[in-house]
């Protein structure tokens, strides 16, 4: 699955769950922002046959990268249910870059130690916004889910999906690691016009002009991914509500009739084509 302009674009279909079924192709879709996309981007998107787009930013966020939903839409017609999580960003991102010519390896230690304190907040952020998502999951819904680099935000919900799904969390952490691969890694820069950014997001995918680039090292370490931040969510799950299942029941409410429902709507036996 490819777009050159869909920053790590990719879907879930075709995983393996350890109930030797499969998840359907093009049944669940993951990615980062999408405005860079253009007319030429609407025969590949449109061909997703998109029924809900899940975004996972904030206004800021959704301000400075909006989606066009026309280019997901097959006659232009069709309305895509286009969901907000509402969750705003808090990284401290400006004041690393800006401290980073001093002790750029000290800044990466702290890089993180703020993504492991991000991810162990994670659980309990999202949380209530899970029915969001699982109302959807119920009805079956091909369903894009994207945040603005798509593997932080984006990656947690992979994590949460695939776990319902019954897929082995070693299968998981791949798909996790994948964004490193996938990622159009942008050079974050230092904003020339003393426009205010939080985001790691907003740095990564900043279009004004640059007046310097922060070190490699600091560069990369705020653009990857790493096994021990997704770790941390999985670990502060298991330690406060004993399974993703059970963390996933608390905040929807979903029966185990429900439950089957979904994982009859996305999986399917090995042999199929589908």
């Amino acid at each position: 699955m490819k777009s050159e302009r869909c920053i790590n674009f990719r879907e879930l279909g075709g995983y393996l769950t350890i109930t030797n079924k499969k998840i359907k192709k093009g049944k669940l879709l993951r990615s980062g922002a999408h405005h860079q996309c253009k007319e030429i981007d609407k025969a590949f998107l449109s061909s997703l046959a998109i029924d809900t787009i899940i975004d996972l930013r904030g206004n800021k966020e959704r301000a400075l990268e909006t989606t066009n939903l026309q280019l997901f839409s097959q006659n232009n017609s069709n309305i895509i249910n286009h969901i907000f999580w509402d969750y705003d960003l808090n990284f401290d991102i400006k004041t690393l870059i800006q401290n980073a010519e001093n002790n750029p390896e000290t800044l990466i230690e702290k890089v993180d130690r703020l993504y492991i304190d991000f991810y162990s907040k994670l659980p309990f952020e999202f949380g209530p916004r899970l029915s969001k998502l699982f109302d959807e999951l119920k009805l079956g819904k091909t369903i894009l889910f994207h945040c603005s680099a798509g593997k932080d935000r984006t990656g947690f919900i992979a994590f949460i999906l695939l776990s319902i799904l019954e897929v082995d969390y070693k299968i998981i952490m791949q798909d996790y690691l994948l964004s490193d691969a996938c990622h159009n890694r942008r050079q974050i820069m230092v904003p020339s016009d003393n426009k205010e950014i939080k985001t790691e997001e907003e740095m990564l995918s900043s279009s004004i002009n640059p007046i310097g680039k922060i070190p490699e090292k600091l560069s990369r370490a705020l653009a990857g991914v790493k096994s021990e931040y997704l770790d941390k969510a999985r670990i502060t799950i298991k330690k406060e509500f004993g399974s993703v299942l059970e963390y996933v029941k608390h905040f929807t409410n979903i029966t185990d009739n429900e439950l089957g429902l979904i994982r009859n709507h996305y999986l399917c036996e090995l042999g199929s084509i589908l």
